[in-house]
């Protein structure tokens, strides 16, 4: 569950980078990276520790037998679209045009990964954490939206170079 919710935050937060900054004074990506690869790890352990329980690799294995089985145990394609979104990430400088739409496939994932927990999730068959989850999954909808057709920032005019005004 913290796993989730620290992947949950470092995906909302992205929408926030300025902000983040003035509350804490410290780089964005330094955050970001803190919460994204530590929930990463966490959520890594619960599949691990469900197949070393279960004595199967099989818990890796997407179930696509009907759609209520696939979106119940969507969690097992969800967390390969992290891993995917992730790679993404680390590819960030050598595929520039291309790191972005893969880091898209955390917000699939995480939304797999939500269904999952909500229909199968042992931590919230209390209502009340039920309703958080609903919420913290109609948030990352939010945040999905919101950094996708938000109007960009203009970027403040650079200027010229030193040389071209000499030549004047």
């Amino acid at each position: 569950m913290l796993g989730v919710i620290s992947l949950l935050l470092a995906a909302i937060a992205s929408a926030f980078v300025k902000q983040i900054y003035q509350v804490t004074h410290r780089p964005f990506k330094r955050i970001h990276h803190f919460l994204a690869i530590g929930g990463t790890v966490l959520i890594t352990l619960h599949p691990v520790l469900f197949a070393l329980q279960m004595k199967s690799l099989n818990v890796f294995i997407p179930i696509v037998s009907s759609w209520s089985a696939f979106l119940s145990w969507g969690g097992r394609v969800g967390i390969f679209l992290i891993y995917l979104a992730a790679l993404a990430a680390l590819m960030m400088k050598k595929i520039p045009s291309w790191w972005r739409k893969g880091d898209w496939l955390v917000y699939l994932g995480l939304l797999l990964g939500g269904v999952h927990a909500l229909r199968l999730g042992q931590n919230l068959v209390n209502p009340a954490f039920k309703i958080l989850g609903f919420i913290l999954l109609g948030l990352i909808g939010l945040v999905f939206f919101y950094k996708r057709w938000r109007k960009p920032v203009a970027a403040p005019a650079k200027p010229p170079p030193p040389e071209s005004l000499a030549s004047k």
